[in-house]
């Protein structure tokens, strides 16, 4: 994780396209059921819909997946929902997982919304790979609580609006 944080910061993919969304999503749920035999990973998204961005998305996915498997446990759902605004520029990438959520100390040191200190400040890198990426794209990343179930949330431009 160290090095693909150091990769994204220190050699920033700048060249974005437009990724379809049900592909993306099918590749990071195979890679997921590959390296972690037995979990359960759904996808919901339309074969129409693509964002603009580079292969860090993924990246963050894959990050995001893996870290529902194990602390959130089966099943996790990736699902694409352009927002409601006609026409949407916007689409939100979701994984979802019914853990109990990614602790608020965590997201807070992330997200920036608390000082980062010695004593203060996330215990990996997972999550700072997402913001990362996340951001090199021009995205936004969200966290929730929706149903009883975690959702973390990667919203991107819509590929065919730009």
């Amino acid at each position: 994780t160290a090095k693909r944080i150091r990769r994204i910061i220190e050699d920033p993919v700048t060249e974005r396209s437009a990724i379809p969304v049900a592909a993306l999503f099918e590749g990071v749920a195979a890679d997921a059921r590959g390296r972690l035999p037995g979990a359960t990973v759904a996808v919901d998204a339309g074969d129409d819909l693509a964002v603009l961005a580079t292969s860090d998305v993924r990246l963050a996915l894959e990050e995001l997946v893996e870290n529902a498997i194990v602390h959130g446990g089966d099943p996790v759902e990736l699902r694409a929902e352009p927002l409601d605004s006609a026409p949407s520029t916007w689409v939100d990438l979701e994984v979802i997982d019914a853990g109990p959520g990614i602790p608020e100390t965590e997201r807070a040191a992330v997200t920036g919304d608390r000082d980062i200190t010695q004593l203060q400040h996330g215990s990996g890198l997972g999550l700072w790979l997402v913001r990362w990426a996340v951001e090199s794209v021009g995205g936004d990343l969200g966290f929730e609580h929706r149903d009883g179930r975690t959702v973390v949330r990667i919203r991107l431009r819509r590929a065919d609006v730009e």
